[in-house]
């Protein structure tokens, strides 16, 4: 591959028709834009290509590194240590993990405090199912995977911390047993607010929710967050009575964030039909289809 222009480059320096000096800059001129290219190709181009880390598999890797920070009790679908070795390999001897087939797990098997490494696309329920209730789950979705025969990335691992909640108590009670324990804001910068809540259910649910987190200025929108909890690693149909929801929403606002002229609402709605969960007062009677985050 190189003896050809090598030779090519060679011709043109010695070529008699043209003045030494000239042949020598033309020369320096065909390799300094090769030079060019090849380091807009390699560092640019590839190096940022998000094909590239999938080839290198950066979301095993950080995997890996996240097992190796981990303490206490850690568990971790079988499936990442058979089908991508570069997580053992990477993995130090001194982090104690324990692997599990999601298939057999039994309800009520796991006992909090522990985290919990899972695979995101199938099993989700056997997980949430064996977590022994009552529980505070975090979840927290790793990096994007994609094989060679993979038509689209996928979310590689799911992180759920699970730990013994305080239980704190309701501060609103919404339609089909939902309730919200708690919300908190807090300001990022001038226009990043940060919001944290947490959801619990006195029922299954079968609908598939929605959590909306709404900030107003005299009626009109600023900024607002429409997900699934936990940014969508507890979706409602994994939700049951004793569970307890860790659900984050950072939002941009338009400008800058002043608690005297702006109002911070959050509820939920049904993604198949659009219709929102009411608020319910303490007599059980629909009020609000949202609620108002005192500040």
């Amino acid at each position: 591959l190189l003896i050809f222009p090598a030779l090519g480059l060679s011709q043109i320096w010695s070529w008699t028709k043209l003045p030494s000096r000239l042949g020598l800059a033309l020369v320096i001129l065909l390799t300094a834009a090769s030079l060019a290219m090849s380091v807009n190709d390699y560092f640019i181009k590839y190096g940022r290509d998000d094909t590239t880390a999938f080839w290198f598999e950066a979301a095993a890797r950080d995997l890996a590194e996240k097992l190796n920070k981990e303490s206490g009790m850690v568990l971790i679908d079988q499936r990442y240590f058979e089908g991508w070795p570069s997580v053992s390999f990477l993995l130090n001897k001194e982090v104690e993990v324990e692997s599990f087939d999601p298939q057999d797990l039994k309800p009520g098997q796991l006992t909090p405090p522990l985290t919990i490494y899972s695979w995101p696309h199938e099993y989700r329920e056997k997980v949430a199912g064996a977590v022994i209730v009552p529980a505070l789950v975090s979840g927290e979705s790793g990096g994007l995977a994609q094989g060679d025969l993979d038509p689209e990335p996928y979310t590689l691992f799911i992180r759920d911390a699970v730990s013994r909640p305080d239980n704190p108590p309701v501060l609103a009670n919404f339609d089909n047993g939902l309730q919200l324990r708690d919300a908190q804001t807090t300001l990022m910068d001038d226009r990043l607010i940060e919001v944290n809540l947490l959801w619990s259910t006195e029922n299954i649910i079968d609908q598939p929710l929605v959590v909306f987190v709404h900030i107003t200025k005299n009626g009109d929108l600023i900024g607002q967050s429409d997900d699934q909890p936990g940014q969508g690693t507890w979706p409602t149909y994994l939700w049951r009575p004793g569970l307890i929801i860790s659900d984050q929403h950072s939002i941009e606002l338009s400008e800058e964030f002043d608690k005297t002229q702006h109002q911070v609402y959050v509820g939920l709605y049904d993604t198949n039909t659009g219709d929102r969960i009411m608020v319910l007062d303490a007599g059980g009677r629909p009020v609000s289809d949202n609620w108002l985050i005192q500040p």
